[in-house]
């Protein structure tokens, strides 16, 4: 088998799929769509996260779109500034589409991993969204933390966040409406 990716896609008359196939291993559409969804609704539940334990930690309601927009921009936020208008923006393409990789990550290695032998357990995609969560946490951590100064990235709630992240991700992947055949005709 090379190297190379193939993409497969047909309609059949009955039923609308398109497939992934890559080293042999094939995934339907409908599982990557069902990880979008969980994905973006674990993206909003992340976000509420961090506004609550930022307001909690009297850090201000704008210190979410500032950490994550320091990410992405660092010489955009200034020591002490509490609100900066491109941080909104920057946040919601920025974040959303991490969330977005993540959860398509996190898909794959379901399907990859577990789905063949325990197919859609709750309490497995709910451990295994827990562990993915905190490995995220983890990886945010030691990659990309180090280099900058984000206000909540020290505090438990960002780990809480992560953690939740991931959870949501793990309870509504397998219960997201893609996962219901689509029917042409």
């Amino acid at each position: 088998m090379s190297n190379e990716v193939q993409v497969n896609v047909g309609i059949p008359l009955r039923n609308l799929t398109v497939g992934f196939v890559w080293h042999g291993f094939a995934l339907h559409a409908t599982e990557l769509m069902a990880g979008l969804q969980a994905g973006l609704i674990a993206c909003l539940t992340m976000a509420g996260v961090s506004f609550f334990f930022s307001a909690l930690l009297g850090l201000g309601v704008w210190s979410p779109f500032n950490d994550v927009a320091n990410l992405i921009v660092p010489s955009l936020i200034e020591r002490g500034v509490s609100y900066t208008p491109l941080a909104i923006p920057l946040v919601m393409v920025g974040h959303v589409t991490l969330s977005i990789l993540l959860s398509l990550i996190f898909t794959v290695g379901y399907n990859t991993f577990l789905k063949p032998t325990v197919g859609y357990d709750r309490s497995v995609t709910l451990v295994a969204g827990a562990l993915f969560g905190f490995f995220t946490w983890l990886g945010c951590q030691v990659l990309i933390l180090p280099s900058l100064s984000a206000s909540m990235a020290n505090t438990p709630a960002f780990l809480l966040a992560h953690i939740i992240f991931g959870v949501t991700l793990g309870l509504l992947y397998p219960l997201m409406p893609a996962h219901r055949t689509l029917k042409v005709g």
